[in-house]
This record gives structure tokens, sequence and C-alpha cells, in this order.
């Protein structure tokens, strides 16, 4: 059974500043936007007040696919979860990297 989306995210916050957000895909795995994590000193997760340390994923992530993997211990935020069955009418609109990124700044 799937949740509300609002219960799931996550804010991806450090060096004191929010940056985007994220979402839990199994127990003490975030994922979010590689664009959001790029220039971050330290990458902090907030859920219900409560901030967790996380760590980048080189291994898993993917910059060209604009995906960051992140590890999170000890944070008690759900998995995303939700039916097998895919909605082929669905449209979403997607952003990318930040410009000074793409210029390999």
């Amino acid at each position: 059974m799937s949740q509300p989306i609002r219960d799931i995210i996550v804010k991806v916050t450090g060096d004191n500043n929010y940056f985007g957000t994220g979402f839990f895909y199994r127990r003490g795995i975030c994922i979010t936007c590689h664009h959001i994590i790029y220039k971050m000193n330290e990458i902090k997760i907030q859920y219900k007040n409560n901030f967790y340390d996380a760590q980048w994923s080189k291994e898993y992530s993917s910059m060209e696919k604009d995906i960051a993997v992140l590890t999170v211990r000890a944070c008690g935020a759900e998995p995303f979860k939700s039916s097998k069955q895919s909605l082929s009418q669905l449209k979403i609109w997607g952003f990318g990297y930040h410009e000074e990124f793409s210029k390999g700044t």
C-alpha cells in the first residue's frame, strides 16, 4: 500500500542551508538529485525536525543521470512504497544540473 508522499519526503540540508528534497528507497538509503549536493561540504537529512548525517555513495550514484544516493544511519524515515504498476500517461518534468556544474567548475 502506498503512503502520502508528504510523509516520506526529507529535506537535504548542510552548511546551515536548505538545498532540496529526497526520499528513502530503503532503510538508510536516501535518493536525491546530484545537482542538489554537488557543492555541499557536509550533507544532512532533516526528517521530522531531526537532523542526520549523510554520506554520498559515489559507487551507486550517477552524475550523468543526476541521481545521488546517500547513506544515512539511525533515521526513522520510512522507505518509499508504491504499487508496481506504472502510469503510462503520467507526465513529469525534470531539471538537470546547475549551469556552473555543466561547465566543469
